[in-house]
């Protein structure tokens, strides 16, 4: 059973770790949009264009995929050390 200081302490990480799921999920949706503009924008030069901007396609569709792992790696952590710090109260 918590006592008092630790029930707080679990309620305050259940709702930081919740905020940090929303926000990533919030994050991930502008990246879904900034990835389905890039694949719009090379689809349309490969096709119309005999010279396309692959290199710049592929450097910003790294920066995407880099930051999509490097929020959700941290989100998954944060579940861990949450799921450490409270697994038996849950």
């Amino acid at each position: 059973m918590l006592d008092l200081d630790e029930d707080e302490d679990k309620i305050a990480a259940e709702e930081n770790l919740l905020n940090e799921h929303l926000a990533c999920v919030k994050e991930e949706a502008q990246l879904i949009t900034q990835e389905g503009e890039l694949i719009t924008k090379i689809e349309r030069q490969m096709v119309n264009e005999a010279h396309y901007d692959m290199r710049g396609y592929l450097q910003m569709a790294e920066v995407i995929a880099k930051k999509k792992l490097e929020m959700y790696s941290k989100l998954l952590s944060d579940i861990n050390e949450f799921r450490g710090r409270f697994g038996d109260e849950l």
